[in-house]
């Protein structure tokens, strides 16, 4: 960051030197150029009053010349274009100067200045040419040879100045450019500080701009810390109910199997009996490996070009004749009835099924013991989404418990962890996950001893 913004300072910095240097230098040119032509004009309006009353008087002309600028040429010509006077050199034999450009235009004009090459002197020359009351035309020229002189020494020292401005500008630059970052920096660092709240704080009095920055950082690490902290536990609840389920059925295994290595066991029926138990305990604990890999293996999203069209309808119908084999179904004298349809969906028939099953088996577990609880299910349309809504009349959730019922191995409450309920515990967030998995969205609602409605909804397409 520290390196974009010296050499973006830098950058603009030079272009700005750089364009006002050359600004300068164009401006030097035309206000030098504009000075020598009002020089030499000035001369040759001064000679053309001075040659007033004059003739063609040797006495007269040296007087003109006395007056003249020693580094200025004057040149007087007459009315038919003769030169009479030549400060530079003899006037006799040098050729007729009536269709020279500057004395032409100032016999029609009265005054004309231009500059070309010389063909006397054969260098290039500003003219400046006045129509004297009698007739003549004063000419007055220099070299541009002297403007290029006094240019050259103007860009020179220009050219300097720029140099020592670019290096300058450097050093500034990078200054700079350690001054806004510094702050930034120290509002980041205090951003993972332990006491970052109090260095944030006197970051933002020292530097009153940057404290929408710091009133940010102070939201988001507040965030931050709220978030670290309800994920550690969370991992820690997750890992205690791990544990848990693996610990259950390895101590029943490793309890049963220290009891035949002791040699407690003497009859075949109680070796049956013992081995049965065994194999149950390893496949619960075989089922809730599992069902974590098949989660992991749902997280990774390996779904998505597998999705056909799947009748929701059929599903919840396949599902419940799963479940309905379940015998808290008879125990609580639980049914399950569907109200609407919708068209197909665009989903996996087999995760849809997994789904529906995980939820109607929720449903019945949690069912109220001794009553008649009805499992209903409204299928309808809601724009582009199918949308089904679960409702059972079940003991319901806990208010703050709700939110993090899709969690995986997360109970609500011990008792659900008894051998009444059995499961893994990631039924809900296999169910959370194959949801996303089809770009959908679910939301519970319950109240407590009064059951529970689960919301569902899958776009068509």
């Amino acid at each position: 960051m520290r390196i974009t913004i010296f050499r973006r300072l830098l950058s603009m910095g030079v272009l700005y030197i750089l364009s006002i240097t050359i600004l300068v230098c164009i401006g030097m040119f035309f206000f030098t150029r504009n000075a020598v032509l009002e020089t030499i004009g000035h001369e040759a309006r001064t000679v053309a009053a001075f040659s007033t009353n004059v003739a063609n008087d040797a006495e007269a002309w040296k007087s003109i010349q006395q007056h003249n600028d020693r580094h200025l040429r004057l040149t007087i010509i007459d009315p038919s274009g003769a030169v009479l006077y030549e400060s530079e050199r003899s006037a006799a034999g040098m050729d007729n100067h009536k269709d020279r450009p500057e004395v032409k235009a100032a016999f029609e004009t009265g005054e004309s200045h231009g500059e070309r090459m010389s063909a006397t002197m054969g260098v290039s020359t500003f003219y400046y040419a006045v129509k004297a009351p009698n007739g003549y035309v004063i000419r007055v020229a220099t070299e541009a040879s002297s403007l290029q002189t006094y240019l050259y020494g103007g860009f020179l020292v220009a050219f300097l100045l720029t140099v020592i401005y670019i290096i300058s500008l450097y050093y500034v630059a990078r200054r700079m450019s350690e001054d806004i970052v510094k702050p930034i920096e120290a509002a980041f660092r205090g951003w993972t500080h332990k006491r970052g709240t109090r260095v944030l704080k006197h970051l933002s009095q020292s530097y009153v701009e940057l404290e929408p920055l710091v009133e940010t950082l102070q939201k988001q690490q507040t965030e931050l810390n709220d978030y670290i902290s309800s994920e550690t536990k969370r991992r820690q609840e997750f890992s205690a109910n791990i544990a848990h389920e693996l610990k259950t059925p390895l101590t029943t295994i490793s309890g049963y199997a220290e009891l035949l290595k002791a040699g407690y066991v003497n009859s075949v029926e109680e070796s049956l009996s013992l081995g049965e138990k065994i194999y149950n305990a390893s496949q619960r604990m075989l089922g809730t490996i599992e069902s974590i890999l098949h989660l992991s293996e749902i997280e990774a999203d390996m779904w998505g070009d597998l999705l056909t069209a799947v009748d929701a309808k059929s599903v919840w119908q396949q599902a419940w004749k799963i479940v309905e084999t379940k015998d808290q179904v008879k125990q609580n004298q639980v049914t399950f009835a569907i109200v609407g349809d919708i068209p197909q969906v665009e989903g996996h028939p087999s995760l849809l099924l997994e789904m529906a099953v995980n939820l109607l088996d929720n449903a019945v577990k949690y069912s109220k013991p001794g009553d008649a609880n009805a499992i209903n299910l409204t299928l309808s349309q809601d724009g582009g989404m199918a949308k089904m809504v679960l409702t059972d009349v079940g003991i319901g959730i806990p208010a703050d418990k709700v939110n993090r019922i899709f969690e995986r191995f997360y109970r609500v409450d011990p008792s659900r962890n008894n051998a009444k309920v059995s499961g893994t515990g990631v039924g809900l967030a296999l169910v959370k996950h194959i949801v996303d998995v089809h770009k959908g969205t679910i939301e519970v609602a319950s109240e407590e001893g009064h059951g529970t409605t689960f919301t569902v909804e899958i776009p068509f397409k």
